[in-house]
């Protein structure tokens, strides 16, 4: 017989938890998207969120102030109170389809663990299942993965025995896997309570000093397991490997590691060496990039350019090069040509100096047709 019917998603009601300390409280996840509280004895909605994604699990915490919704790759937390969303879990790859909340099922931590407190009581645990074939489970203090288990298929359900041994898991290709607890809980949890009972005491026993617990065994694949030994002094038959000092670039080095290309020959410039000059040339024509470290100058930024293009167009090493050079700064500057007399004046002098080269050539291979005769005749 129907007692009772409550109307509000717009999607398939996908899962229905009840809360652990009211039984007229309930809470429904639905694919629209919403997780809602629903009071029985008024028949009606008292909360409503939206937790992103379509919902496929809810349950409650012990307490009964909690409730977490599972949907998409996430897992939500809610405050019943308030309606904040107190953590956003993002640690599956694909949609969590189960999930579980279990008291005293993980060893306490010794950080809340007071004098008073009995150790053989565990903490409570958050476990998850998704598609992405994964097993979670979760400390609920800062909600930080303490153990994941793989599974050949994706995670369609899972459950835990009353007494923590065996962990039953159906799997979306049909097929069912259950493990069992390699320890029994009762020797793990007396095993961290017990050291955790005996901090407490070396610190009631000895004034406020507690005493040193024993430090487990360093796993490879942890963050301090690169950084063993760092603070170790080398011994006196050690080998000891000099330090690599790292190269000081010089700045048009800096300039070019940034793509600042106009900057870079500026600060080749001003070097003063011609050497150094052709270099970031050449790595400005092999990056395809000339035109553009020379383009957007005025006239100031274009007098070191064309001095230094005066003085070295006709020396042999980079008379090449400087060609193409000069011939890239007329193409850009061709058209504004007689707008500043101090850019005119290294022009004619660069015309004048370029016309004394090609009559110097031409003098040496007039010069070069006259010997060739007397030689060819010298060596006959």
């Amino acid at each position: 017989e129907e007692v009772g019917r409550w109307v509000g998603h717009q999607d398939y009601v996908r899962s229905l938890a009840a809360s652990p300390e009211s039984q007229d409280l309930w809470a429904s996840g639905s694919y629209d998207h919403t997780l809602r509280l629903w009071d029985a004895r008024s028949a009606s909605c008292s909360m409503q969120v939206s937790h992103g994604a379509p919902i496929e699990a809810v349950c409650w915490f012990p307490s009964g102030s909690l409730v977490v919704s599972a949907g998409g790759p996430c897992v939500c937390v809610w405050d019943v109170l308030t309606g904040r969303r107190l953590a956003k879990l993002t640690n599956h790859q694909k949609a969590v389809m189960a999930l579980q909340v279990l008291p005293d099922v993980g060893p306490p931590s010794s950080s809340f663990l007071g004098e008073d407190q009995d150790y053989r009581r565990g903490a409570t645990r958050l476990i998850t299942g998704s598609l992405d074939g994964h097993v979670k489970v979760y400390e609920c203090d800062a909600f930080k993965v303490q153990h994941v288990a793989k599974y050949p298929g994706g995670v369609a359900s899972l459950g835990l025995a009353p007494d923590c041994s065996l962990l039953a898991v159906g799997l979306a290709n049909g097929s069912l896997s259950v493990r069992q607890r390699a320890k029994p809980r009762q020797s793990t949890l007396e095993a961290h309570g017990g050291a955790a009972v005996a901090t407490v005491g070396s610190q009631k026993q000895g004034g406020g000093q507690a005493k040193q617990a024993k430090e487990p065994s360093m796993r490879t694949g942890v963050y301090k397991y690169f950084l063993r030994g760092r603070g170790e002094k080398a011994g006196a038959g050690d080998f000891q490997v000099a330090a690599q000092r790292q190269t000081n670039l010089s700045t048009f080095d800096k300039h070019l590691k940034h793509f600042r290309l106009s900057q870079a020959l500026d600060a080749a410039l001003t070097s003063h060496k011609p050497e150094v000059v052709v270099s970031v040339i050449e790595e400005l024509i092999a990056r395809g990039g000339l035109q553009s470290a020379i383009s957007g100058r005025h006239a100031d930024s274009l007098m070191p350019l064309l001095d230094f293009l005066t003085k070295y167009v006709a020396e042999p090493r980079y008379s090449c090069l400087l060609a193409e050079v000069t011939e890239a700064v007329l193409d850009v500057y061709g058209q504004v040509v007689g707008q500043s007399p101090s850019v005119d004046g290294r022009l004619r002098l660069m015309q004048d100096r370029l016309q004394a080269e090609v009559r110097l050539q031409q003098e040496l291979q007039i010069l070069q047709g006259t010997l060739e005769p007397i030689l060819t005749g010298a060596l006959a």
